[in-house]
């Protein structure tokens, strides 16, 4: 499977989203298999997804990945290859009917010698969560904002997860709660923490083959990853009825998955309308991130 390779700019962007959302619990409930038409909480049945299409800015000749949107959609945050290392650049816009702008390095990302990744919004907004080895070692770090659009502070560290393993794509959900990957002897498997307690491993959703790229929906009941526990690097995904009840057995989203490219780093809107990833489905060996929609029918 080859989709079409537009590039999105301009005024295009303007398609990724209705309008702003808040940064509530997901409002979808979608089929196990992917199969079914989902149906958001008011009872309004989503259509199937659009071929995905390359970000414009942030699907380059460099190699990008690990995108967030803000809960508003209309500011990203991704990784990308400045030669050795990554670093995170944003690139944002006034509303929804506005164009996105050029990227820009996240000053508090500059440091040529420090590698950065795997950003991922609050639900307000106003704090960014994301790996960095500036401390020696890839943890997990947070930097806050006093407003959405505001300049970042100085990035702290969050102690409970670091260990000397490696930790990315923390990801909150439903106040203090957030999944997270912790690479131990090379796997990365998903780890699910309270407040600043100690996280544990997800036996339901780890493999012995590693999995990368966490995003879980802001009510914590889905979940989507990376893995390559099926030959390739694809997107898979697992729900849970309750936080109290177990994960289902991960399915793979095969709306963006393809046979032979490897799809990684998926993030979803809260109202299940916007689904943007990373691949290097175009050919090369470089990601590039990409983005589908759905609407109602």
């Amino acid at each position: 499977m080859r989709w079409s390779l537009l590039l999105l700019v301009g005024a295009c962007h303007a398609q990724i989203s209705d309008g702003g959302i808040d940064g509530g619990g997901s409002n979808v409930e979608t089929d196990a298999t992917d199969s079914g038409s989902p149906v958001d909480a008011a009872g309004v049945t989503l259509g199937p997804w659009s071929p995905p299409i390359m970000f414009g800015g942030a699907a380059t000749a460099t190699a990008e990945d690990d995108a967030t949107l803000a809960w508003t959609e209309n500011e990203l945050v991704f990784a990308k290859n400045d030669g050795a290392t990554k670093h995170l650049y944003t690139m944002s816009r006034a509303d929804a009917a506005s164009p996105f702008g050029l990227p820009t390095l996240v000053p508090f990302s500059a440091a040529a010698d420090r590698q950065e990744q795997s950003p991922r919004f609050s639900s307000d907004n106003l704090t960014l969560y994301f790996a960095s080895n500036r401390g020696g070692n890839d943890d997990i770090w947070m930097v806050t904002r006093p407003s959405v659009g505001g300049a970042w502070g100085t990035p702290t560290r969050i102690l409970n997860t670091a260990t000397a393993a490696t930790e990315k794509w923390y990801v909150p959900c439903d106040g203090d709660r957030y999944l997270m990957i912790r690479n131990i002897d090379g796997q990365g498997d998903i780890f699910e923490g309270v407040g600043t307690g100690t996280p544990t491993r997800v036996a339901e959703l780890s493999s012995p083959v590693g999995e990368t790229g966490t995003f879980v929906t802001q009510d914590c009941l889905e979940v989507y990853f990376a893995s390559v526990r099926d030959t390739t690097n694809d997107l898979w995904k697992s729900s849970r009825s309750s936080i109290a009840a177990p994960w289902s057995a991960p399915v793979k989203v095969t709306d963006f998955n393809t046979a032979t490219n490897n799809e990684q780093d998926p993030w979803m809107s809260a109202d299940g309308r916007t689904f943007i990833f990373a691949s290097d489905a175009d050919g090369t060996d470089d990601s590039d991130i990409y983005i589908s929609t759905r609407s109602p029918i």
